[in-house]
């Protein structure tokens, strides 16, 4: 056993790449001549006439991955948006309406000046039915209708007066209660803002690290150029882990704007279940070790020096993969 001269891992003496960082062994030797193609040197087409005698246990770890970089870069994307957009709009104090002012109580002093008037008009009929005035001759017919109609006023007034002040009364109330609900809302938002605010640091920061760790997957340049993107890497997983079909025949079937419009309702339905799978595995040791043992194994395997070398660059990724996923502040905390 050896240890590998960049991460300081441990590595079979028989590999010329390290599976954890993907760096060169300079302690290995090898026994037959190898083709020496550099992974610099490496393009899509190059890899496309080799892709047949890929391993295809590298290859589905290495598509199983890019998928779950890619539902992730996807998820923490939404998420930033989500969440910068809830930052903006807490914490906005909203318009109260304010107490009533005189104004408003316009029609129950309208009320009361028109009883007051209704009295003063009976108290003037009434003082003409007492004398010798025109009314005199209707004293005993108006006499208790006035007398009933000047003590209805004074109920009235009094009955619109105690309207008023109640209707004050439930102002002041409704006034006082939304002021302090908006103050308590206020707070709760506000805390709400400040959480988010230190939380959404931490989710930009996952996305990046994410968005990086793509780059790095896609640089071993095993997928072309255009099919580097959500859809493909979920189309490429499922139709090589569920058929023998070569890289080459699956890019060949992978039409992206059909499978765009067929897999968006798909994804929104998978990512959850893919991200929990893959932070599950993530969390299993034994899967790890299972993983990375297949990946040593095929390493040490290859005669082949440029595919020898993207199986390291695949290992790699694996193995920060499983590292990033094991760190995700939003999926191990969610908010």
């Amino acid at each position: 056993m050896l240890f590998c001269s960049n991460c300081g891992k441990e590595i079979d003496t028989e590999q010329k790449f390290c599976c954890h960082c993907g760096a060169e062994n300079k302690n290995y030797s090898s026994p037959d001549a190898q083709i020496t193609v550099t992974q610099t040197n490496l393009h899509p087409e190059t890899v496309n006439q080799v892709n047949t005698i890929f391993n295809r246990n590298v290859l589905n770890n290495y598509l199983n991955n890019l998928q779950t970089l890619e539902f992730a870069k996807h998820k923490l994307s939404e998420e930033e948006r989500n969440m910068q957009y809830r930052i903006n709009s807490l914490g906005h104090p909203n318009r109260i309406s304010p107490r009533n002012t005189i104004s408003a109580y316009g029609g129950h002093i309208g009320g009361i000046i028109f009883m007051a008037v209704v009295f003063l008009l009976c108290i003037w009929i009434q003082s003409g039915l007492n004398g010798d005035g025109f009314f005199s001759i209707f004293d005993d017919l108006l006499g208790p209708i006035v007398g009933f109609i000047k003590v209805a006023a004074v109920i009235i007034a009094i009955i619109i007066v105690g309207v008023m002040i109640h209707d004050h009364i439930e102002d002041g109330s409704r006034f006082e209660r939304q002021t302090q609900e908006e103050a308590t809302r206020l707070r709760a938002e506000r805390a709400e803002k400040e959480r988010l605010s230190e939380i959404l640091p931490l989710v930009k920061r996952d996305l990046k690290r994410t968005s990086e760790l793509l780059e790095q997957a896609y640089s071993i340049n095993i997928i072309p150029a255009k099919y580097r993107n959500i859809y493909a890497a979920y189309f490429l997983y499922e139709y090589i882990s569920t058929s023998t079909v070569s890289l080459s025949e699956a890019l060949y079937h992978c039409d992206l704007d059909e499978i765009s419009r067929k897999l968006d309702v798909i994804i929104e339905q998978q990512r959850e279940i893919i991200m929990e799978l893959a932070r599950s595995n993530a969390l299993n040791e034994q899967i790890i070790r299972q993983n990375e043992e297949t990946l040593r194994h095929a390493i040490a395997a290859e005669n082949n020096t440029a595919l020898a070398a993207q199986y390291s660059q695949v290992a790699a990724v694996n193995t920060n993969t499983v590292a990033t996923i094991q760190s995700y502040y939003f999926f191990k905390n969610g908010l």
